[in-house]
């Protein structure tokens, strides 16, 4: 039986997404409890930049993971609090602070890599049995979206059908 949402089409694929995101986390989440670090979720991509990219500040950090600033903060929290990570002073900038894996975070990163080798081969098994490489998909549709805003798409849709859009958004 179909979802009351699936039957509306393209125009619901933002709620089909968070769907999708919710089902990974899950999984992910758990996958990650059987780690002995026991990580969150949320936290495994910022111990796998800091472990590849070196010491970077929260601002970095955000930048770097698409995420607000404060969103960034409790995460680097998270680490400190489980202590993974350490802040230490930038020594090109002293009223700056750096967030630093410590040898903890650094197992827990190897942790966190060890599976990402098994996870990749299963999202691999998943994208052959429905057909779609759905990573490279969804890379291409949001650079697609970042160089041509869906509301620009809507907009342009409805000047050629002569449609007056509910919204008028600015270029």
């Amino acid at each position: 039986m179909k979802d009351f949402f699936d039957t509306f089409g393209p125009s619901f694929l933002g709620l089909q997404i968070l769907r999708l995101f919710s089902e990974i986390d899950k999984g992910g989440s758990k996958a990650l409890a059987a780690l002995p670090s026991k990580l969150p979720s949320r936290v495994a991509s910022l111990l796998i930049y800091l472990k590849h990219c070196g010491p970077a500040s929260s601002s970095e950090l955000a930048k770097a993971l698409s995420v607000s600033h404060q969103l960034a903060s409790q995460r680097i929290d998270t680490l400190i609090k489980q202590s993974l990570v350490e802040k230490v002073s930038d020594p090109n900038d002293q009223r700056r602070n750096l967030i630093k894996l410590n040898a903890a975070g650094l197992n827990a990163a190897d942790e966190v890599e060890s599976l990402c080798e098994l996870a990749d081969q299963a999202y691999l098994a998943l994208f052959e049995e429905i057909d779609v490489d759905l990573f490279s998909v969804v890379i291409k549709a949001r650079q697609a979206l970042q160089d041509r805003p869906i509301e620009l798409r809507i907009r342009d849709i409805a000047a050629s059908a002569k449609i007056k859009p509910a919204i008028t958004p600015t270029d």
